[in-house]
């Protein structure tokens, strides 16, 4: 089988993802998977007019795999000149797409799909968030989560109080090291001491997942 370099997948408009994730990717690698909280997308692509038989292409399809690459199935085929599928999907989960091209009178390029050469992660569900508050032995406050979520950000997580609702939330600096996760669960405690005295204190937690979902929970003191 050849690779067929004379059509290739676009940057995602609407994905939140790094630029590396669209660098040079190696025969073998996988491309790093593009996480979204959308259902339904476009996906474009480009058709290099400069590629050997590029001039004689009539049609561009898009395969689809939803078990990783067990299998594969014809997912959309469109007009060259299209540049762009639109995709709606079914489920959350990994989806794997590969381009294909049909010549005039020529076969299908590749004529089955090696590899990915775009994976979405599609991710609609927030975050489940539990926020307890407490005071401590020596007047400390003590604030202590649950989130259950398999895809959480590493920053994903932000802890805010006042003790005044006309006044701004105040971050609360969190020890990143010690944010416990494990099986899509991630559990933690922090404390501080209040710089000022107060009648009654509101506690704010918000909880990110890699698709931009997020949940946000409230304890009050």
């Amino acid at each position: 089988m050849r690779r067929n370099w004379a059509v290739r997948f676009l940057a995602l408009p609407w994905a939140v993802f790094s630029a590396a994730a669209f660098a040079a990717v190696a025969p073998d690698a996988l491309p790093t998977p593009i996480p979204t909280r959308q259902d339904y997308f476009s996906i474009p692509f480009r058709l290099d007019p400069s590629a050997p038989g590029a001039a004689d292409v009539i049609e561009v399809q898009l395969h689809l795999s939803t078990d990783r690459g067990a299998t594969w199935r014809l997912a959309q085929r469109v007009d060259p000149q299209a540049r762009q599928f639109t995709f709606r999907a079914t489920d959350d989960g990994e989806y794997w797409f590969s381009i294909h091209t049909l010549g005039r009178g020529g076969p299908l390029r590749p004529d089955r799909p090696e590899q990915p050469g775009l994976r979405v992660v599609v991710d609609t569900t927030p975050p489940v968030l539990q926020l307890q508050a407490s005071r401590g032995k020596g007047g400390e406050i003590v604030a202590r989560w649950l989130i259950e979520e398999p895809n959480l950000k590493p920053d994903g997580l932000t802890l805010q109080y006042r003790t005044n609702p006309y006044q701004p939330w105040q971050t609360i600096a969190l020890d990143r090291s010690k944010l416990n996760a494990a099986g899509g669960t991630s559990a933690g405690e922090t404390s501080w001491w209040p710089q000022v005295t107060f009648e009654r204190m509101e506690i704010r937690a918000e909880a990110t997942d890699t698709a931009g979902n997020t949940a946000v929970s409230h304890a009050q003191l």
